[in-house]
């Protein structure tokens, strides 16, 4: 590794940039071939600089390491490109190194996302959760209802039809009886229309089951629950901390179930909303909701440009 490093420098200046390592290992014995790239070159060379032998003690997990970090760069680069298009339109210049303009470029992101301000509190009402398995969908549900029915004193009705889901129906259950809230859960379509005749003039939540966007089948069975319920509303709900293609592609397949919000999950678990931003103006969506991964019983953050603001990535002490 000393040796490669040393080429590296050589060849490149001593500020090279090292961007992606493999591990090679055959009856010859071990190689290390290091990808780098100049200080003010493209993100991402199209050949290896330099290779050279180098005891496997010295190597073992850097390759993993630095092929996680290719991954992160080729998508912040690619989300960078697309904020640099967009300058001119949001009406700021360049950071170049001014944190000033920094702020300003963060505060025109905020600026220019839509913002739906949360579930409407007009009764009856149903809302509709979607996203795939994991996203969050019954906790933003279960959170949404608390503050409903506790804060709010609104009348509460759920709707579960993750009855596949090992545990889901169970723990929902527990929720909604220590909360005294109806719950029905929903095996098929076309018992939507009497559990929602049942529950009245309620608020009632729509907790549909999670599952791979890239199934037919299962965007096909999301399409006859949405079409039986005919909700006022359809929030997609997705993770913050998945990578930035995925949520591009998450949000190209839910296209077809016609969601007219978004809600983020999981934000303190991932440092820089920043990232997501291209592909959050790209859709279109309007936020509703940011999430943490707080107990049940707290009510979830309406989202805003101030509340974008905070889950920025920067230190408290940089928020004005």
């Amino acid at each position: 590794m000393r040796e490669a490093l040393e080429t590296i420098r050589r060849t490149l200046g001593e500020d090279a940039v090292i961007l992606n390592t493999r591990v090679h290992r055959d009856g010859a014995g071990t190689r290390v071939e290091v990808w780098a790239a100049p200080p003010d070159g493209p993100p991402v060379p199209e050949a290896p600089v330099a290779a050279a032998p180098a005891p496997a003690d010295e190597t073992a997990g850097v390759a993993e390491h630095f092929s996680d970090l290719q991954e992160r760069l080729t998508e912040v680069h690619a989300g960078i490109s697309t904020l640099e298009q967009s300058v001119d339109w949001l009406g700021v210049a360049p950071p170049d190194g001014d944190p000033a303009a920094g702020y300003g470029v963060r505060d025109a992101l905020a600026g220019a996302l839509t913002y739906s301000g949360g579930v409407a509190l007009t009764l009856p009402r149903l809302v509709a959760f979607v996203g795939p398995t994991g996203a969050g969908k019954t906790t933003l549900a279960a959170r949404l209802a608390w503050y409903a029915r506790v804060v709010c004193g609104l009348p509460v009705g759920i709707l579960c039809a993750d009855t596949v889901r090992l545990g889901a129906l169970e723990t929902m259950r527990l929720f909604c009886r220590d909360l005294e809230i109806p719950l029905a859960p929903i095996y098929r379509p076309e018992e939507i229309p009497a559990a929602r005749a049942a529950m009245g003039d309620a608020l009632l939540l729509l907790d549909l089951p999670g599952g791979s966007p890239r199934d037919p089948a299962h965007l096909a069975e999301l399409r006859a629950l949405l079409a039986a319920a005919d909700p006022e509303e359809v929030h997609l709900v997705l993770c913050a901390n998945y990578r930035t293609g995925a949520v591009q592609e998450m949000l190209r397949a839910y296209r077809a179930l016609e969601p007219d919000q978004l809600a983020l999950t999981r934000l303190d678990q991932f440092p820089a909303l920043v990232e997501l931003a291209p592909a959050l103006l790209e859709s279109g969506l309007a936020l509703s909701y940011l999430c943490d991964t707080g107990v049940l019983t707290a009510a979830p953050i309406p989202a805003n440009a101030d509340a974008v603001v905070r889950f920025m990535g920067l230190r408290e002490d940089e928020i004005r």
